[in-house]
């Protein structure tokens, strides 16, 4: 190959890596912006209690009464996992583990220059300890692995299959991660875990009809089908 063939070849690898790239970041862009959107509104309503469930379970002990830790919060974790779905069910597996990652970078440059502010101005309960922040990420951050491989490996049909079966173990997962990290030797935990897996197990089946109803404009590429 001549020296000038080998200066359009380089060219031309450049073109075709640069217009890939403008690809990938636009396919990502809104896949990302709605995950980020997801975390935000989880942690908005952490601090939104639920006690229409408490008549359910006995007074004494009080802690045993979901209306003392269950939050809006909880059912809201599950919707980070949707999010994944759509982009794991559009442009497969790798897209959506780069959305993830980008979204967890992003979440983490937030966190550094907005803490300062932050613990300034909100009530000192309103930011997490140190051990449930990790316990959270730890267990959210392995729940979306599990979410997008679940997905990946069971799609197909019937649709509904890969969508009720990727967030019912990711659920399981971050449930079984989160609780004993975060309050083990602390507090009463496992009756929450308990609830907790129930609430995920719900959202689970609830999710399936947004799901349903975003198959038509959400289409996979050519080589994904199914779910």
């Amino acid at each position: 190959m001549t020296e000038a063939a080998q200066r359009q070849h380089r060219s031309e690898t450049f073109v075709d890596v640069f217009f890939s790239g403008v690809l990938v970041a636009r396919r990502l862009m809104l896949p990302v912006v709605g995950m980020m959107l997801t975390f935000a509104l989880a942690f908005e309503t952490l601090s939104q209690p639920i006690t229409v469930f408490d008549g359910f379970f006995p007074a004494d002990p009080w802690y045993l009464r979901p209306g003392h830790w269950l939050t809006t919060g909880h059912f809201m974790v599950p919707v980070i996992f949707f999010a994944s779905m759509l982009t794991n069910r559009a442009y497969g597996a790798g897209y959506a583990i780069a959305q993830m990652v980008i979204s967890w970078m992003l979440v983490g440059l937030l966190i550094a220059f907005l803490y300062p502010v932050m613990d300034a101005a909100l009530r000192t309960d309103a930011i997490p300890t140190g051990r449930v922040l990790t316990a959270f990420v730890i267990s959210l951050f392995v729940a979306q692995v599990v979410n997008i491989i679940v997905f990946d490996q069971v799609r197909g049909r019937p649709w509904w299959r890969a969508p009720l079966f990727a967030i019912l173990f990711s659920g399981l997962a971050f449930c079984i991660l989160y609780y004993p990290i975060a309050k083990l030797g602390v507090a009463p935990w496992t009756h929450q875990m308990t609830v907790d897996i129930a609430v995920k197990a719900f959202m689970s089946f609830l999710l399936l009809l947004p799901y349903g109803l975003l198959r038509g404009w959400v289409r996979p590429l050519p080589g994904f089908g199914g779910a």
